[in-house]
């Protein structure tokens, strides 16, 4: 008698070592996918349990997080029209993807994670997609993307500047007059009217550093625009008005001097620098921050050898013989006197506590690696000013000082790199390199005025005068001003990010709140908990134990899903939760699949195993052909849809994938492996009603 064709075509059966090797690797991998997933929950277990019975565990050191989008983080979703008028149809695309990259190397300067850029044409706009998660200060990113330094080298006009016409020069005299006796009167409110100085300065005084901050300069020096008007009040009593208008090269001031303090220190300091490939002034040497450390430290144990007396000039002979600082040649790695809030915080706090003239070991900043010596200290008087500036109008509010100045033709289309740099005196500065036509245009026009002014312009506004003192033919420049650390790298980062191809026009601007991102993102976790839960539940409830067998196999989709999503890494929004949920049920599916097909094999009088084994693989086919037209569909979507779609769809197709792989290879081998113990059971344990035998 033949054999039923069910019979010959059964599958191959898998030995029971197999099956328990099998499992043991599923337990691994269930384990190893929650730590990976979760390692601040991990980590936080295995404290308690060293604090609470002395066992130890290793830890994980690096704690990835989920990269998160701009719905569930916050940020800015901005869009721009590009200008292509006046470009050739064929070229426009090339043209628009140009401001897209400009766009990323800008935003990349902000430090934005994951930020996603996009280009799109509607009828004959074209239009660039900006999403920035996490960005706090919208302002800011609209600014740099928008906005392109305008860096401009120009020489004196042959021609002078014209004189002011007798019309021009009355009507000067008259606005001075003016803003004199507007200032007289601002003081007269103050002293002897005994109006507040801080609501006075706030709506009259022209000082945009204090206007906004009751007229608050901060401590400052006796130097510079400051130092008139610290030498008129200082003998004057503390925290009173000074009965006089003050004049400076800025207008007339009104000045309060609201303590002194004497206990400040200024330092003399020295360094020398080891960079490495992310130091923001740039490195000679392509190397890593572990190569620069152990560089820095081998330096340090070289010096220490040599048993040399430290001093300034020592460490200035260091310096030229070892650090990498740019500039170094000129000034042997000398930071002159230096106060509180001028070096690197970390170098500050050493150079504050040390001793005269001993060489620091290695100090780590964002711009290497520093071996510093403190070589003098002295008292700092800092005087805590507060000013109501009215401003006096001159010549050149009336004649602009532009005139003096001719185009050169050296401009930052010629730059090559930018970065930050710091004089002797510790200020920064911003250091430029020109490419081969800039160089020879720089060698030319220092050649031509050595001993006259050249003038440094950024933005329409003269930053800088200097004198040359002789041809400059390396094509390396500096560009001086009243900088911050902050503002110098941020100039440099903007120049080296260069101009946009075509012009562009913001048409649009949305946030959302990092609080509404979180909120979002806490709601969208719960919808997906609570779905999860109520399968499980289902799942159990009508299949029993093949249910618990699936929802194991469930947890474990859920945890390799969320492992691939942090190695990708996916951006997840509240649209890729969707697709996560919605991949729940999909996942589940195969499963109802399988185990349905099992139940009419067990109805028919089969075996456990035999029943296992055909259900699976006659349910194969029908999961393969749904899963499969699924991926297609998530396909289409990640090609021709908009990011908030895509995202959708990625985590979808991800979810196809494990869902496939839990059903057919994780659930089959945890029921391979329990129903190895099943000798005679009632098969309403596995959601039928019949009592059948396990045929060995």
């Amino acid at each position: 008698m033949d054999s039923p064709k069910w019979q010959k075509n059964q599958p191959k059966v898998v030995s029971r070592s197999t099956v328990r090797w099998v499992v043991f690797g599923i337990v691994l991998l269930l384990g190893a996918s929650f730590i990976f997933d979760f390692p601040e929950v991990y980590n936080k277990g295995v404290t308690q349990i060293e604090e609470r019975y002395g066992f130890s565990f290793p830890k994980v050191e690096k704690e990835s997080p989920y990269v998160l989008g701009l719905d569930l983080r916050g940020g800015a979703h901005l869009v721009y029209e590009a200008d292509v008028t006046g470009i050739a149809e064929i070229e426009q695309r090339s043209a628009v993807d140009g401001v897209r990259d400009v766009i990323e190397r800008r935003v990349n300067s902000l430090g934005v994670a994951e930020p996603v850029l996009q280009t799109n044409k509607s009828g004959e706009r074209w239009r660039v997609i900006v999403e920035l998660a996490g960005v706090k200060d919208v302002r800011e990113a609209i600014d740099a993307i928008g906005e392109t330094p305008v860096l401009e080298f120009k020489e004196l006009s042959d021609e002078p500047p014209r004189e002011l016409t007798q019309e021009e020069l009355d009507k000067l005299a008259e606005v001075n007059t003016q803003e004199l006796e507007r200032a007289q009167d601002l003081l007269k409110k103050i002293t002897i009217d005994g109006e507040d100085f801080g609501n006075i300065a706030n709506a009259n005084s022209q000082d945009i550093r204090s206007r906004d901050n009751g007229g608050l300069v901060g401590f400052v020096r006796e130097e510079g625009i400051y130092a008139p008007l610290i030498l008129a009040t200082k003998n004057h009593p503390v925290n009173t008005v000074y009965p006089k208008l003050v004049e400076n090269e800025e207008g007339h001031n009104i000045v309060r001097i609201n303590s002194v303090d004497r206990e400040g220190e200024e330092y003399g300091v020295g360094h020398i620098l080891i960079c490495h490939e992310k130091s923001p002034q740039g490195c000679p040497e392509a190397r890593g921050q572990l190569d620069a450390r152990a560089k820095a430290d081998g330096i340090y144990a070289t010096i220490l050898d040599r048993n040399l007396r430290m001093n300034q000039e020592q460490i200035n002979k260091l310096a030229s013989e070892f650090s990498e600082e740019p500039g170094v040649e000129e000034r042997e790695g000398d930071f002159g006197f230096v106060s509180v809030g001028q070096l690197p915080k970390v170098l500050e706090d050493y150079i504050i506590e040390a001793p005269i003239n001993e060489l620091s070991a290695p100090i780590e900043t964002e711009f290497g690696f520093h071996m510093a010596v403190k070589y003098d200290q002295r008292q700092l008087e800092l005087y805590n000013l507060s000013r109501i500036l009215i401003s006096k109008t001159s010549e050149t509010d009336i004649l602009p000082q532009n005139d003096r100045w001719a185009s050169t033709g050296l401009s930052g289309k010629q730059l090559e790199r930018a970065n930050l740099q710091f004089e002797q005196s510790g200020a920064p500065i911003v250091g430029i390199q020109f490419n081969d036509e800039g160089r020879e245009l720089f060698a030319d026009l220092t050649t031509k005025h050595v001993g006259s002014l050249i003038a440094i312009f950024l933005d329409g506004q003269s930053i800088s005068t200097p004198v040359v003192n002789q041809p400059i033919l390396g094509g390396s420049a500096v560009i001086q001003g009243n900088f911050t650390i902050e503002s110098a790298k941020t100039l440099a980062q903007r120049l080296n990010a260069g101009a946009l191809p075509v012009p562009i026009e913001l048409v649009s601007q949305s946030t959302v709140g990092a609080s509404l991102g979180a909120d979002t993102l806490q709601k969208s976790v719960q919808a997906g908990l609570i779905g999860l839960a109520l399968v499980i539940i289902f799942m159990i409830a009508y299949y029993r134990l093949p249910g618990l067998i699936s929802s194991i196999s469930l947890i474990l989709y859920l945890l390799l899903v969320l492992a691939v999503f942090k190695i990708v890494p996916v951006t997840l929004t509240a649209a890729s939760i969707a697709g996560l949920v919605l991949s729940l049920g999909m996942a589940i599916d195969a499963n109802i699949l399988i185990f349905e097909r099992m139940k009419e094999e067990l109805r028919s009088g089969k075996s456990l195993s035999q029943s296992l084994e055909i259900g699976f693989t006659r349910a194969w086919f029908a999961i393969r052909a749904s899963n499969m037209s699924s991926a297609i569909t998530a396909v289409i979507l990640i090609y021709l849809s908009t990011s908030i779609v895509k995202g959708f769809a990625v985590t979808l197709l991800i979810g196809i994938a494990m869902s496939v792989f839990t059903a057919v290879t994780i659930t089959r081998y945890l029921m391979r492996f329990v129903i190895g113990f099943t000798k005679a059971r009632p098969i309403w344990y596995l959601g039928a009603s019949e009592v059948v035998k396990r045929n060995e």
